[in-house]
């Protein structure tokens, strides 16, 4: 019969080969198998056993009564014609002689006339049986020095009590003699903490030794039982004081850590067994638990202290939170994912009060519409209140506000998105004192181009009456005449380039913006000026960055707003100098340092910089307060129109232009060209 047989036979039987060794025998119980199991239970391996006869195998050398026992006088029994079963507990051998108890399971195969042994060897289960019959009286000494452990007094009366209870055992046959040695933190060394059966500390004399110095100490570093006298010197064969420190050493320890060493005496003549030595240190076990719990106690103090400071301290960052919510400037609401508000200011439900008469337990949806809402809490990756936007809301009644907001994302330890974080601002009356201030300014400025205009035409309306005047009076010659018309038409010229200047500054054209190089308009707008430049003897410095990106504006009016300022810098210098022009490339941190400066550039993710520099005669403050005013000028000739129609075309073409200026040090004009559409 083969090994998968005999497993099939074992299943359907419900045994477990895996703790059961497995032989089969003939008709004549030779030994036919034998597994690897058997080999782990007998010793004896498979070339040895089989062919052997299996009770001569496993039998220790028997008594006359059995020396003939087979396997067939222990199931002759049955007489009936199917497999049997039967179950015994014999005494085997291993091949070294050495005898055990064995659980034998035996099967009768009729088919084939064979059989099936089972053989499981009993020495754990002994064993196992050996440790649950311990005695009750041990058990009732643990039991009341586990009560003595949960005595609410110190730890050193804790022992005190558990040395006393160990000397009233009559079994353990003890004097009244002991000591518990504990070790130091962070070291090596034991310290004495409790005694029982001395005078005074000189009476004993270890009171804090190293480990291996003494045999108590010898005992804690190999972290086992000792049990003969030890002594002081480093080497525990010699003994320098005739007082021993105990017959039993065993160490405290929990795990692979030595908590310290306990010292008893025994009685003159007085033998220990195996249960003894259990009990000293289940008792050490004991000990053990109580010196943790001790110091998980002191830890728990410690821990409910640390967890008090950190509630305090987590309550008053709180309150100082909420005091500086509180008390900002502007509103802000904290919501969740799904747009319910969590927490918010005074002044956010001010703000807010037009549409709700409170926040709490609202969701934003409900207060500002759900479109309004749904813009609020869209969150931007380095959203801030600089980059702050406008949404117009109204209330059921009718009421409008114009709400300015930022948006940044609420995210949890985890960084994890969880809400918005809100600032808010109401705008309302800022936008209608903004309105009538620029209707203000408009007015103030149409009557300053009024009389501005005013002031430009009177003059060669004034030239024009004159000539007129002289050809009314015939008094003149054809010659004269001719001169007198000769002017008119130049004054004509004159009010009719006024007028052009005007209407660019008025009306401009409108641009039409494009992808487009700014080095390209650059190099094509200074050949237009070249002759002049070398007459007045001024040449150009460019220092211009790599791979700028293009910028988007109308070609045509970059090059007039370049040539504009390219003259301005010449008329500037008029003999011998230098203009610089610089490129570069404004993004990220460089970026919001020029908006923080220049708080007209919008919230773009990058702008390419242009400065036209010239070593000319600057300008006073003063002046450089109006130079894009319209009719503000220095030079005896021209309008003052130049630079307020650059401001002006830079304005369409969403650029922004400013002005830097020191007198007799010269000028700079930045411009911030917009690389998106």
């Amino acid at each position: 019969m083969d090994m998968d047989a005999i497993e099939s036979i074992a299943t359907t039987r419900k045994l477990s080969a895996t703790d059961h060794a497995i032989i089969t025998c003939d008709s004549n119980e030779v030994i036919t198998s034998w597994d690897e199991r058997a080999e782990l239970t007998f010793g004896w391996r498979a070339k040895e056993a089989c062919g052997q006869k299996i009770m001569y195998l496993l039998l220790p050398p028997a008594v006359d009564s059995i020396a003939n026992l087979t396997l067939r006088d222990i199931i002759s029994t049955s007489t009936e014609n199917q497999s049997e079963q039967f179950n015994i507990t014999k005494k085997v051998q291993h091949k070294d002689g050495s005898t055990f108890y064995a659980h034998i399971l035996i099967f009768k195969v009729v088919e084939n006339d064979s059989i099936i042994v089972l053989a499981r060897n009993l020495t754990k289960q002994q064993r196992f049986l050996d440790k649950i019959n311990i005695s009750y009286h041990q058990q009732a000494i643990l039991d009341n020095i586990l009560k003595i452990s949960l005595k609410p007094i110190a730890l050193v009366n804790q022992f005190e009590q558990v040395l006393d209870y160990l000397f009233s055992i009559p079994d353990l046959k003890l004097l009244p003699q002991a000591a518990l040695f504990l070790a130091e933190e962070n070291s090596e060394k034991f310290t004495l903490k409790a005694k029982k059966g001395f005078v005074d500390q000189k009476s004993l004399h270890c009171r804090t030794l190293p480990q291996g110095m003494c045999k108590y100490g010898h005992s804690a570093k190999n972290q086992a039982f000792s049990l003969p006298s030890c002594t002081k010197a480093k080497s525990y064969k010699t003994c320098k004081y005739p007082d021993s420190h105990g017959h039993y050493c065993t160490p405290i320890k929990k795990g692979k850590k030595v908590l310290g060493v306990m010292c008893l005496y025994t009685q003159k003549g007085s033998s220990y067994g195996h249960t003894t030595v259990q009990l000293i240190d289940s008792v050490c076990n004991i000990l053990a638990g109580m010196v943790e719990n001790k110091e998980m106690d002191i830890q728990l103090v410690h821990l409910v202290h640390d967890l008090r400071s950190s509630i305090n301290e987590i309550r008053e960052e709180k309150k100082f939170s909420e005091s500086i919510i509180q008390g900002l400037t502007h509103g802000l609401i904290v919501t969740d994912l799904d747009g319910n508000i969590h927490s918010y200011n005074g002044i956010a439900e001010s703000i807010m009060s037009t549409f709700a008469p409170s926040l709490s337990g609202k969701n934003l949806a409900e207060v500002v519409g759900p479109e309004a809402a749904a813009e609020m809490l869209t969150t931007k990756p380095n959203a801030s209140i600089e980059n702050e936007q406008e949404i117009t809301v109204s209330s059921p009644s009718g009421e409008t506000k114009i709400i300015g907001y930022s948006s940044v994302a609420r995210e949890n330890a985890l960084s994890r998105q969880v809400g918005c974080i809100i600032s808010i601002n109401d705008l309302t009356e800022l936008k209608f004192v903004h309105k009538e201030m620029e209707k203000m300014n408009r007015l103030a400025t149409v009557a300053e181009i009024a009389s501005a205009v005013a002031h430009e035409v009177r003059n060669p309306l004034a030239g024009i009456k004159i000539m007129a005047q002289s050809i009314e009076g015939q008094s003149v010659s054809a010659e004269e005449q001719s001169e007198c018309l000769s002017r008119i038409i130049k004054q004509v010229n004159r009010l009719n380039g006024l007028l052009t200047e005007f209407f660019s500054y008025a009306r401009p054209a409108e641009p039409q913006p494009c992808a487009t190089s700014l080095h390209e308009i650059i190099a094509d707008t200074q050949p237009l000026i070249t002759n002049k430049m070398v007459k007045n003897h001024i040449i150009f410095k460019e220092n211009f960055e790599n791979d700028i990106p293009l910028i988007f504006a109308d070609p045509n009016q970059v090059q007039q707003v370049l040539l504009n300022l390219f003259l301005n810098a010449m008329d500037a210098i008029q003999q011998g100098g230098v203009i610089k022009l610089n490129t570069v490339h404004l993004k990220g941190r460089e970026l919001k340092k020029h908006q923080q400066r220049q708080p007209g550039l919008l919230p773009r993710s990058s702008y390419v910089c242009l400065s036209v520099s010239d070593n000319g005669i600057g300008m006073a403050p003063e002046v450089r307060e109006k130079v894009f005013e319209p009719f503000f000028t220095m030079k005896s000739t021209g309008t003052g129109l130049g630079l307020s129609i650059v401001y002006r075309t830079l304005q369409e073409n969403n650029a922004v232009i400013t002005v830097e200026s020191k007198h007799k040090k010269g000028t700079t004009f930045t411009i911030y060209f917009s690389t998106e559409e």
